[in-house]
């Protein structure tokens, strides 16, 4: 296909190792959706959003959100904002 390039194989094991590193590390879940994502598009990965729901048992918050990449403003404000601050949703 045009314009599809192959990732190098380093590269994705470069990023297996990272993210199972920051992992062990108990690094937040924002932080592993912001480096993984960063780091994949580094490496030639062609994405541009990520969505990560969690879901959860407990009895106040039905789960958590991460996301990552170009997200719409608030309502009635239009435009893109580029990687926002990923953050935890009811």
């Amino acid at each position: 296909m045009p314009g599809i390039t192959m990732v190098a194989e380093h590269d994705i094991e470069a990023l297996n190792a990272w993210l199972a590193k920051a992992g062990l590390r108990g690094e937040a879940e924002a932080t592993l959706v912001n480096g993984f994502c960063e780091r994949a598009v580094a490496a030639g990965v062609p994405i541009s959003r990520a969505l990560l729901l969690v879901d959860t048992l407990h009895p106040i918050y039905e789960g958590r959100l991460v996301r990552w990449g170009v997200w719409p403003l608030a309502a009635g404000r239009g435009g893109l904002w580029p990687h926002p601050p990923a953050g935890r949703h009811r």
